[in-house]
């Protein structure tokens, strides 16, 4: 059997990441693993950026236990995180290089106009299954400053969406 392959994505918060790797997800009948409801139902979510990162660590330490084992038995992962730094890329990729699986980034295109707009309408809307708290300007523009576009030196399998 050969492994599956690793699908995460790329693209600043309200890009539309969730829908997307919901789709791939059912499209692929892959295993999805969505980093946000790991923080509401372990944390409660994340109060602060650093308190993120925190529970963000905790939370992939299990996961570069847990996900080569899958891939390595031939199911697909799709990670809805993962993607907006090259550090996160890295970390994605080398998971797929220890099941010898293929990869995927999938990069969304959405500008930051057009991301600011869904968030607002996703604070007021609050929608389910991706809504876990309020997201402010402040802490949108605190992360998406760390927002990094992927460059061709990362030798990764790229996929534009749009």
């Amino acid at each position: 059997m050969s492994p599956g392959t690793l699908h995460f994505f790329c693209g600043r918060i309200a890009s539309g990441k969730t829908t997307a790797a919901r789709a791939l997800a059912a499209d692929l009948h892959a295993v999805m693993i969505c980093e946000d409801e790991w923080l509401a139902g372990l944390f409660d979510g994340a109060q602060t950026f650093e308190q993120y990162l925190d529970r963000r660590k905790r939370i992939r330490s299990i996961l570069e236990v847990q996900v080569p084992q899958v891939l390595a038995a031939g199911a697909s992962v799709v990670f809805d995180f993962a993607g907006n730094t090259r550090r996160d890329r890295g970390w994605a990729r080398s998971l797929a290089d220890a099941a010898g699986a293929r990869h995927a980034l999938h990069v969304l295109a959405a500008d930051e106009s057009t991301c600011r707009d869904r968030l607002k309408v996703r604070n007021e809307t609050q929608p389910a299954g991706i809504y876990w708290g309020p997201v402010s300007e402040q802490l949108f523009d605190q992360v998406n400053a760390y927002f990094q576009a992927p460059q061709l030196d990362e030798d990764l399998t790229i996929a534009v969406v749009r």
